[in-house]
């Protein structure tokens, strides 16, 4: 986390490996996310943020647009290995000027807390293609081990209209 702070939330490296603090992704409207939980291995329950922001803006003026899952439009959603789908499309559904999509990992305690950005966490990034992604995720508490949640991201691009 320190380090982190310490570089503007650019990535550190870490045990040699190059450690983000979340995934940034350009995208525009009608862009979708496909996200397909892999794994688990913390004794916390384990989930992601989504959100649409934009960076350098802080508090209600960067937020930057809204997202879809189901019928929910908001500019957070923050999904859940334990009640979410294996499978869950998300759609971009505005998206303001300058806006990324930040996709952030959380962490439940067994007392109902959420956790994120805290301690020793963060993401190793493995790249699957142009817009597939491993994230191996580390959720903070101990020593980081990038094996407390792994999931997979598919950015795709919305389909621009032929004239």
């Amino acid at each position: 986390m320190d380090r982190f702070t310490a570089t503007n939330f650019a990535p550190v490296e870490y045990d040699g490996l190059l450690v983000h603090p979340m995934l940034r992704l350009k995208v525009a409207v009608q862009d979708r996310l496909q996200l397909q939980w892999v794994s688990a291995h913390s004794p916390r329950v384990q989930g992601l943020s989504l959100r649409l922001r934009r960076p350098g803006v802080p508090g209600a003026k960067g937020r930057g647009g809204l997202l879809r899952a189901d019928d929910a439009e908001v500019p957070t959603i923050v999904l859940w290995m334990d009640t979410a789908p294996v499978s869950v499309e998300v759609r971009c559904v505005q998206v303001t000027d300058g806006a990324e999509l930040q996709v952030s990992n959380r962490w439940r305690m067994d007392d109902g807390t959420e956790h994120e950005w805290l301690n020793n966490f963060g993401i190793v990034i493995e790249s699957r293609g142009p817009t597939s992604y491993l994230l191996r995720c580390s959720d903070g508490y101990g020593a980081p081990s990038f094996e407390d949640l792994i999931v997979r991201v598919e950015h795709i691009p919305a389909v621009a209209s032929s004239a």
